[in-house]
């Protein structure tokens, strides 16, 4: 209640800017290019050192033309390794945005097939098994228990290389109720393939989304190979014409 008028405030002058919005047409130019190192594929960037907007097709057909005549080189290319550090445990708003992106989940019903293998499913075990813990919170705590199971699962199922030196620790938001613990497997050494013959396709969805989360957060850091290559269109005494590759393997 509180907040109620500025909360609703906010959201008139969203829309409003929404409505005011005019779409402008705009076209990229992507060139496929062979090296031998394999293909590659290059975004269009600039004209003799000046970004160049393509406002339409006529523009977009006449560089194309041009193009065609050109001679093309790399000018410049860089590699280098990052680091990438493992990602927290879930809360639940994390919980939330990851089942909506990977599984295309609303939050109603991330939240609501949570609920059931937080209170429990039958796994043929005698009485249904609560299989994650309380799905409210905003606390990235965990058990020492728990990090040491996920700590000897990395080493067994992956390999020493996957595990850190030490644990990975998550602080928490200022403010954050550290009553409950981060979302995660109540019993870590259930693996999602021992699980899924028990559960609905949605839970077992859900329960491998959490599951994946928590051994990763206690996993050693991700390595990946950065490259950015500039590569030149140009013919002899024209114009030079930037073309930028990007990506990354890990």
């Amino acid at each position: 209640g509180r907040v109620q008028s500025v909360a609703l405030r906010l959201a008139v002058e969203r829309e409003k800017e929404i409505k005011a919005f005019k779409s402008q047409e705009y076209w990229r130019l992507l060139a496929k290019l062979q090296a031998s190192g394999g293909g590659f594929e290059a975004e269009f960037r600039e004209v003799n050192r000046q970004p160049v907007e393509i406002a339409d097709q006529a523009t977009a057909d006449k560089l194309l033309e041009e193009l065609h005549r050109c001679d093309w080189k790399v000018a410049t290319s860089h590699h280098k390794e990052v680091l990438s550090k493992a990602p927290p445990p879930f809360i639940t708003s994390l919980m939330q945005q990851a089942a909506s992106v990977q599984l295309g989940f609303t939050a109603r019903k991330t939240m609501t097939i949570a609920q059931q293998i937080y209170e429990g499913v039958d796994l043929g075990e005698g009485g249904p098994t609560g299989l994650i813990t309380y799905m409210r919170t905003d606390s990235f705590r965990v058990s020492t228990d728990a990090v040491e199971l996920a700590r000897r699962i990395i080493s067994e199922k992956f390999g020493a290389e996957y595990l850190p030196a030490k644990p990975n620790t998550f602080a928490s938001r200022r403010g954050a109720q550290e009553a409950h613990e981060a979302v995660r497997p109540t019993y870590p050494e259930r693996a999602p393939e021992q699980v899924e013959p028990r559960l609905t396709t949605d839970q077992a969805k859900l329960y491998r989304l959490v599951w994946n989360r928590f051994i990763a957060s206690q996993m050693a850091p991700a390595r990946y190979q950065v490259g950015l290559a500039d590569v030149v269109a140009q013919r002899s005494g024209g114009a030079e014409h930037l073309f930028r590759a990007k990506g990354r393997h890990v």
